[in-house]
């Protein structure tokens, strides 16, 4: 297939032609000799003999994944999906009715087509999927409810954070986070709206990471699960996030407390974010 695509190119583009690679959002093309075209970008390649030869390669940024070239009319290796594309016009020579097409020229196109990868790391609990926490470290408020909508909290079908296809996914919101640690603290201690408990020498902190939960930070000391959660009506955007803290003091004594901060103008980065679907 890439054999007669090279072909095809260099009988049509021995008068000069080019080659336009686009880049849309997801990733870039690096090529062998000519740097790379950044994500959003149109790159311009001029062919103008036969001694053509090119590598486009298809890297995607993190947490996506690259699916194909795009197809079409004058769209170089098509529906390939190898992330390797090479062009060439070497295959020209031995040809002897290559001159009326050489005429011709002609403009061709090389597309990239990446996606976000699913969610796969998660923790099955209760009635519900939860979505690890520290999936979506550094992710704003804004930047959350453009995908998940906080009037409702179920992600967009076709919204990604981070990378990470958010199709069927919901932003949890306080009462959701209540019910969540109120199972592990064994009692009504959470709810309803914004709510704050701290437990000296807890034995239910360290259950979230026993259960499977990482933690958005992870030091010597302490592990603490930090996210974002979806405001309910009449709160202030960016005043609440669901915080487990496990803290390990200098007699050893577990520390576990639920609480809100505010989200400045730079963020929390270490907060992810926390999302379910319903099992």
């Amino acid at each position: 297939m890439l054999k007669k695509l090279a072909l095809l190119l260099s009988m049509a583009c021995l008068a000069s032609c080019r080659i336009y690679v686009v880049t849309l959002q997801g990733g870039e093309v690096h090529t062998s000799s000519s740097g790379s075209c950044p994500e959003l970008s149109v790159c311009t390649h001029h062919v103008a003999d036969t001694t053509y030869t090119e590598t486009f390669t298809a890297v995607p940024y993190t947490n996506l994944e690259f699916v194909k070239w795009r197809g079409g009319d004058k769209y170089l290796c098509a529906n390939s999906t190898n992330p390797v594309c090479v062009v060439s016009t070497a295959l020209l020579a031995g040809f002897e009715n290559g001159q009326s097409l050489i005429d011709s020229g002609g403009d061709y196109l090389l597309s990239p087509i990446f996606q976000s990868t699913p969610v796969t790391d998660t923790i099955l609990f209760g009635d519900k999927e939860w979505a690890q926490v520290n999936l979506f470290r550094n992710t704003s408020f804004a930047e959350i409810d453009a995908v998940c909508p906080a009037a409702t909290g179920l992600c967009l079908s076709d919204g990604h954070l981070n990378g990470y296809n958010m199709s069927g996914w919901i932003w949890a919101s306080e009462k959701d986070i209540n019910e969540l640690f109120n199972t592990f603290i064994g009692s009504n201690q959470l709810g309803p709206g914004a709510s704050t408990y701290t437990e000296a020498n807890s034995s239910w902190a360290p259950k979230f990471f026993d259960e499977g939960f990482q933690p958005t930070t992870d030091i010597s000391s302490s592990r603490e699960i930090a996210g974002r959660i979806r405001l309910t009506a009449g709160a202030q955007l960016g005043s609440e996030a669901g915080v487990l803290s496990d803290q390990a003091d200098k007699l050893d004594a577990d520390l576990a407390t639920t609480k809100s901060f505010l989200d400045g103008s730079s963020g929390v980065g270490y907060a992810g974010a926390w999302f379910y679907r319903p099992r």
